[in-house]
């Protein structure tokens, strides 16, 4: 992996109107703001980013060297829509 992690942990979370997940591992970290962008070519984080915001969620990424990182999705739950006879 790119973290060089031998661990992680997955959590899924939820709620009648919100859905969470965490994934964090502790690996090397890094430093969210240095990740190269579109720009470069690489479209991983910005593109889960994206994805995320497509069906109303979030994404938030927390790292810095040496101290792993947590990655935190979050959407909106809507109810079902009643069924039309």
């Amino acid at each position: 992996t790119h973290s060089q992690s031998d661990r992680m942990e997955i959590h899924l979370d939820f709620s009648p109107n919100l859905l969470v997940l965490r994934i964090r591992d502790f690996g090397k970290g890094f430093s969210p703001h240095a990740v190269e962008g579109p720009s470069q070519g690489h479209f991983g984080l910005s593109g889960m980013a994206e994805r995320a915001q497509r069906v109303g969620g979030s994404l938030e990424i927390h790292s810095e060297p040496g101290n792993g990182t947590l990655i935190e999705a979050k959407w909106p739950l809507t109810p079902p829509s009643p069924a039309t006879p």
